[in-house]
This record gives C-alpha cells, structure tokens and sequence, in this order.
C-alpha cells in the first residue's frame, strides 16, 4: 500500500476529511464561492470593443474639412464676443459596454499666450427624450493640449476614461466639446478648435450653440446632423446565467461577476427557467462538471494551504 493511500485509510485522518467534506457538500453558496475564487485565480481580463466609430472604413478622415468643436472670439472680431460648443451623438448597439476611450481629431488654433482651455465629456441624453445633451456623466479632458491646426491635418486624440461608465445600448450619448472658461482676449484675438470630418458623409445627430458668453445648458442652439469622425471604445459588459455546480442553482448576472467568484457562466443565457445549468454536484469542488479524484486532490490542496 502506498503512502496516500496508508495515510487515507488512518481513522483520524478519515475523520478529519469526513468533517470537511460535509462543508463541501453543504449548500453553502459563499463558502464554496470562497474556496473556488482561490482555487480560480483572478478572472479574466476583459476584452475591448468598437462601441461605435464615424471614421472612415478604413479609420481614417479628411485631413482638411473641418468644424467647429469649440471656439471663443474677442469682442474686435467681426461679430464681437463669442464663444461656441458642440456635441455628437453616437449609440451602443448588441450589448451594454463600459466606457474605455473616445478618439477624436481635434486641432487648435490659439493666440499666443492665452492657454489651453478645452473639455472634453461625456453627457446623457437631456430628460425628455429632447435629443439634446444633458448631464455630464463624466469629463475625459480638462484643459489638456490638443495639436496645434497644420493643413493636412493627420492627428488624433485619445481620452480615456477613468470611471468607466456603463454605456446601455440603444440610448443616446453626447461627447461634447466646449471651453472650459470665457478666455480674455484682446481685440480680434480667438481660441479655435477644430473637429475634422469623414470622407464618407456618415452623419450622426448634433449640436451647436453660441453664446456672447459660456455657453450653458439647457442647449439651445441648432440641432443639425454632422459627419465629424469620432470612434467609442469599451468592453461589453456580457450577461449569462451563472452557475454554481455544487448546488445547481442558477442566476442571470453579468459574466464578470460570476468570474470573480469562481463559477461557472453560461455565456448568451438569458434564463434561468428552464435552468441550462447542469444539476448539483456537490462534490466537484474544481467547479469542471465532473466528479474524480481531481476533486479530492483540490479539495485537500485548498483545506492543507487554508
């Protein structure tokens, strides 16, 4: 007899296995959860996507049509003070995602001395289903500097995110640009930002609004469409059922959750009624779907390093 197997038969150590695998086989949804998760390792990482893009097929854009993404003239221009800001409109399709970047070409145009003074966001839909922006939802880009206007102009910009908001498909999002603050500007000087179009003519739903100050919200400027190139980047947030094979039970729940807690996801499930998951296995600890002596061996891995 070997020594495993000298060692299993011993009544002390049957015992001491015995009192843990009544934890195994008890329908305790954490503590199987826990010892899975460690067994596991971290989930994942997930995968990014094209959201959405209005860049040429190719992702390429005109490298000399242009519009404006925000400006502010000095009261000795031609039609006085007056600053301007813009939004683009772009939907989610397929799935919800988390926001990851947005790209855009963007150059500007800037009398000497007077600073950067351009944001970039992330807004909502104004309430109402007006199609206009609303909320910011969250600033990619504060004031950060841009490239400066050369004709052909061939540079892009990326603002990633930082909270990663969700992006729930089929409803309406903005990224707006506009300036941070009214710059003093002396006679005829400006601040000139420039959003470069496709070559396409693929338009999306826009905003402009003018303002002889900042401009605020609620928007009411003109609504047109535009075929400024922009692309949204992000990670699809995928929903399966999620199943835990030691007691068979089942939940629809985002696939990243599940993950994490070491289980088993079922990807594209959309119900639990009939359930897909398989029927409880309280003894695959492993989480494989199969019950052997893999489990054992895992089972006192996990026991002996806890």
């Amino acid at each position: 007899m070997d020594l495993l197997s000298r060692t299993l038969a011993l009544p002390r150590f049957r015992s001491r296995v015995a009192r843990r695998l009544d934890w195994l086989v008890a329908p305790s949804v954490p503590l199987l959860a826990a010892a899975a998760m460690w067994l596991a390792g971290p989930a994942p990482a997930a995968r990014a996507d094209e959201v959405f893009s209005n860049f040429d097929s190719d992702g390429a854009f005109h490298p000399g049509f242009n519009s404006v993404a925000a400006s502010a003239r000095g009261a000795g221009s031609p039609f006085g003070a007056r600053a301007t800001r813009f939004a683009a409109s772009f939907q989610a399709t397929g799935s919800d995602f988390t926001l990851d970047s947005v790209t855009l070409p963007l150059s500007q145009t800037v009398s000497a001395g007077i600073g950067d003074f351009l944001v970039v966001r992330l807004a909502a839909e104004a309430p109402g289903g007006l199609g206009m922006p609303g909320a910011t939802i969250e600033v990619l880009s504060m004031n950060q500097p841009v490239p400066q206007f050369a004709n052909p102009f061939t540079t892009t910009v990326t603002f990633n995110s930082i909270t990663h908001p969700r992006l729930i498909a089929g409803v309406h999002y903005f990224i707006v640009t506009e300036l941070s603050e009214f710059p003093t500007l002396a006679g005829a000087q400006q601040v000139d930002f420039r959003w470069y179009l496709n070559t396409s003519g693929t338009t999306v739903p826009a905003w402009q609004q003018q303002s002889q100050t900042l401009p605020t919200d609620p928007w009411d400027g003109v609504s047109q469409l535009d075929s400024v190139a922009f692309r949204i980047d992000g990670t699809p947030i995928i929903i399966g059922a999620c199943c835990n094979p030691a007691t068979g039970t089942c939940a629809i729940v985002e696939a990243a959750s599940c993950q994490s807690l070491g289980l088993r996801v079922i990807e594209g499930a959309h119900t639990c009624n009939p359930s897909p998951c398989d029927p409880p296995r309280p003894a695959d600890f492993d989480g494989d779907g199969v019950v052997n002596v893999q489990d054992i061996f895992d089972f006192l891995a996990a026991w002996f390093g806890g």
